[in-house]
């Protein structure tokens, strides 16, 4: 029994080391002034969407320029159900992550046909075609304007309306999910998914079926996407067709590629410095895209496996 505790622990250092240290960090961030308490949830909500994605690409290989859509999803139905038929966010949020789930699985077997370039092509077309829906669909979804009022999930009898209360929801499901994301990686799915990425004709051969394994990545990766995008709209209550632009895509890319792809908790540190940013960028903040833009290109230059990448090239000198 005790064998095998440990055996758990070791296997799940990182996960342990991340879960004892960020209550601590949170609060020494907190207290410095460099992050606020909207920061620190926005963080959490924006872990979960790059985890999913770096399931994707970092094990897969493909590289969604879509997941926004996904994203907007997820959002927008717990703001259409709460705002139509009274319906609560858990409710909103599971169907969300039901219809997200069905739309990827059959955009995945069109989609996922492609190689490279195409299929990023057709996941972007995807995308913009969401944020076109949204945008014209006035009856429904608000149109230009978004759609407000979206109410707080209830838990114990009350609406988590204050900022710890929601935030430690947020990071309790982020904790979760990332316990399931590394243990999937380190599975024999995990293992099958980056020979999949390595070579597919070669791991065709030696008897991995790989259309289906990518459809199922697709699918968990966009199913990580409408929780965040659930989260996202009960959070701050509104959502506007501007939230899931190719501006959203870009910055999710940049948290994905700073954070470092294939390691799964990159994604914090991405997601974390990303939502710092606006703070400390000051006059920069009018050029967001350019600015952002720059980093981008700054990132393949000089750290080309992220932030992850280089600890981990540290750890192991």
């Amino acid at each position: 029994m005790e064998r095998s505790f440990t055996h758990l622990i070791r296997r799940n250092s990182v996960f342990v080391v991340i879960l004892l240290a960020f209550p601590p960090v949170s609060l020494l961030l907190l207290r410095t002034g460099w992050f606020y308490s909207d920061t620190l949830v926005t963080t959490g909500i924006f872990f979960i969407l790059v985890m999913g994605l770096d399931l994707l690409y970092g094990y897969a290989g493909q590289l969604s320029l879509g997941h926004q859509g996904f994203f907007a999803i997820g959002a927008y139905t717990v703001a259409i159900l709460a705002k139509q038929l009274g319906t609560s966010p858990w409710l909103g949020a599971l169907a969300a992550l039901g219809v997200n789930l069905l739309l990827a699985v059959s955009l995945g077997r069109i989609l996922l046909r492609l190689t490279g370039l195409y299929f990023m092509l057709g996941t972007l077309a995807f995308g913009i075609m969401v944020q076109a829906i949204i945008t014209v669909w006035h009856p429904v979804t608000g149109g230009d304007a978004g759609l407000g009022g979206i109410p707080r999930p209830r838990l114990g009898g009350g609406p988590l309306t204050s900022e710890l209360a929601y935030g430690t929801l947020v990071w309790v499901i982020a904790f979760v999910l990332f316990w399931a994301a590394l243990n999937l990686a380190r599975a024999r799915v995990g293992r099958a998914l980056r020979a999949i990425r390595g070579d597919e004709v070669s791991a065709a051969a030696s008897g991995i079926y790989v259309r289906r394994l990518k459809t199922s990545a697709f699918g968990v990766s966009a199913g990580y996407a409408s929780v965040a995008g659930s989260l996202f709209a009960a959070y701050f209550g509104a959502v506007h067709p501007e939230n899931f632009s190719l501006s959203a895509l870009l910055e999710i890319l940049l948290m994905l590629f700073l954070g470092g792809e294939g390691t799964i908790w990159g994604g914090l540190l991405g997601a974390g410095l990303l939502r710092l940013l606006p703070e400390v960028s000051g006059p920069f903040h009018a050029y967001k895209i350019l600015f952002s833009g720059v980093v981008f290109t700054l990132i393949l230059f000089l750290l080309p496996k992220g932030l992850a990448g280089g600890i981990i090239q540290l750890v192991s000198r």
